[in-house]
């Protein structure tokens, strides 16, 4: 989530103020290095729950330190309540596999676990490269999403497994990140067709014995020559 903090300047006073939370729940991140920039009165320090984090409410201060003529100076806020809730939705995912250049579609079944209004953008992240499929919405009766996954010849094969969604629902006015995951996308090189077998070479007819000297040559009939042409292919065939 995005914690917006406000800082209220005294006349005259138009330094940056560094901001931080000096502690973190169990299972709670914060970001660090955020700035209040000079001149200016607001900014985000964006956390984070882990699987881990208890579901409850925690108290939460942020502390703020600037430099003036006099030197460093800290201030900090009232204690403010961070609630730590279970995600709207869970996800399961369908393994899924395609070959280099072609197209494969991913399925991820989602399972609500609280209400929430309106849609909800869903952003597939992890895929390999020049790998693309497009954002998707859900709302609290989806019960599944499909990613249609288009590929290039050069995405890298393998089993790419650090694939999750980023599910996005706003809540009074502010967004909700969930990074729930994780699938997978095995990516194959295409097997190549087979090359085309050479047509075998004709089998070799022997030449026909000429008659003995003085014999006359018998002069074949039709019919003969072409019960003969039938034998000598049925002997070429068998021989193959």
């Amino acid at each position: 989530m995005a914690l917006k903090v406000k800082a209220i300047r005294k006349e005259g006073f138009k330094a940056a103020i560094a901001i931080s939370l000096p502690w973190n729940p169990p299972g709670i991140s914060s970001q660090g290095g955020v700035v209040i920039p000079e001149g200016q009165d607001e900014a985000v320090i964006a956390l984070n729950a882990d699987g881990g984090a208890e579901i409850k409410t925690w108290k939460i201060v942020v502390n703020g330190s600037s430099g003036v003529a006099s030197g460093p100076i800290m201030v900090s806020t009232q204690l403010a309540n961070l609630s730590v809730a279970a995600p709207f939705v869970t996800l399961a995912y369908q393994n899924a596999a395609v070959d280099q250049g072609k197209e494969a579609d991913l399925v991820v079944k989602v399972q609500k676990q609280a209400d929430f209004p309106g849609d909800a953008s869903v952003t597939l992240i992890g895929l390999p490269n020049k790998a693309v499929t497009d954002v998707k919405t859900i709302n609290k009766d989806t019960p599944e999403v499909i990613f249609h996954i288009k590929t290039d010849p050069t995405t890298p094969a393998g089993n790419h497994q650090n694939l999750f969604c980023q599910v996005i629902v706003t809540q009074n006015g502010e967004p909700i990140v969930h990074n729930l995951g994780s699938g997978a996308l095995r990516v194959d090189v295409p097997i190549p067709p087979k090359a085309n077998m050479p047509e075998p070479a004709p089998a070799a007819v022997a030449a026909p014995m000429p008659p003995p000297a003085g014999q006359p040559v018998k002069v074949l009939t039709r019919l003969e020559k072409l019960r003969q042409e039938q034998a000598e292919k049925a002997k070429a065939e068998s021989k193959k």
